[in-house]
């Protein structure tokens, strides 16, 4: 557990081959008491901030970013804690938490894992919507392309603005529910705000500003690399490169795995890939096939290899 500002943290930062998310906490002193944002799929981390002086019993309010597993999974352990937990999260992914959720990637990355519903408390309907807790005021911002319903939680607090992202680096591929167009949109949306603290669901906290502006723009370029190869032009090489020296130097060497060994099944002479590969597999990421997956998902039996 670590403190970004003046009571807020994050208790459990996103480490290569997690299939969860970054956690934080706000700590309202008030009331209100204790403040989650995307609680992940565990409930080990949220109790161990007894060993920070906190009771996990006082965290009152959870705030989800979109309707992903991963993002929201323990809540109903959370309310086996608290039964008077208040859940918010946008109309739009509300249902993915007020049921069991079942699809695919479930199925791939989440194998095994048991999700009880939970009854949203305040679904989020209003761009800019504000909630109070305390002396707190957390602004909801719609941001849709990652998920229909994802939203930022944004505050100001000791001269700085702060955002809770959720998966800003996130793909928005069309068969995920996403929506490039919009994505970009809410990107845009959100260089304007000038943010100081970035507080990403899997790239943990970035910060100061001009690393966070950089940040969300190497994620819009990402997910346009990413609608080329995976929904146009699947064996475009230049792009499938650039991609995987994009994730690479972004730190997701699970991604760049993935990236690289389908740019090699279909260009197995690519020196510069071949080497990039090396370098990848230094840092020991897992390996899943999501690319291939997806590919045959869209495009059906229409690929041409090499």
């Amino acid at each position: 557990m670590k403190e970004i500002n003046n009571d807020i943290y994050i208790i459990k930062p996103y480490k290569l081959g997690d299939i969860d998310c970054s956690v934080y906490l706000i700590d309202t002193k008030d009331i209100d008491g204790l403040i989650s944002i995307d609680p992940g799929l565990y409930i080990e981390p949220i109790k161990n901030i007894r060993q920070y002086g906190f009771n996990p019993k006082n965290i009152k309010h959870c705030l989800i970013t979109h309707g992903h597993l991963d993002h929201f999974g323990v809540c109903y352990k959370l309310k086996k804690i608290n039964p008077d937990i208040n859940y918010y999260i946008h109309k739009l992914d509300a249902e993915k938490v007020e049921q069991i959720p079942y699809d695919d990637n479930i199925e791939n990355y989440y194998k095994g894992f048991e999700y009880k519903p939970v009854k949203i408390t305040k679904k989020l309907q209003v761009d800019n919507e504000i909630l109070k807790f305390g002396d707190y005021e957390i602004k909801c911002i719609h941001i849709p392309g990652h998920t229909p319903g994802s939203v930022a939680y944004y505050l100001e607090t000791d001269n700085s603005k702060i955002i809770f992202g959720g998966d800003i680096c996130g793909a928005t591929l069309q068969l995920s529910g996403g929506d490039l167009t919009k994505y970009i949109k809410s990107m845009q949306k959100l260089l304007e705000l000038d943010i100081d603290i970035l507080c990403d669901g899997h790239l943990n906290v970035i910060k100061p500003a001009e690393k966070v502006i950089e940040f969300i723009q190497i994620c819009i370029k990402m997910n346009k690399y990413l609608h080329i190869i995976l929904e146009e032009e699947p064996n475009n090489i230049k792009v499938w490169y650039d991609l995987t020296l994009l994730e690479y130097e972004l730190g997701l060497y699970d991604n760049a795995l993935d990236f690289c060994n389908y740019l090699l099944e279909i260009n197995p002479n690519n020196s510069e890939a071949k080497e990039l590969l090396k370098k990848i597999k230094k840092h020991n990421p897992p390996k899943f096939e999501f690319v291939k997956n997806y590919i045959k998902k869209y495009f059906g039996n229409q690929i041409n290899s090499k």
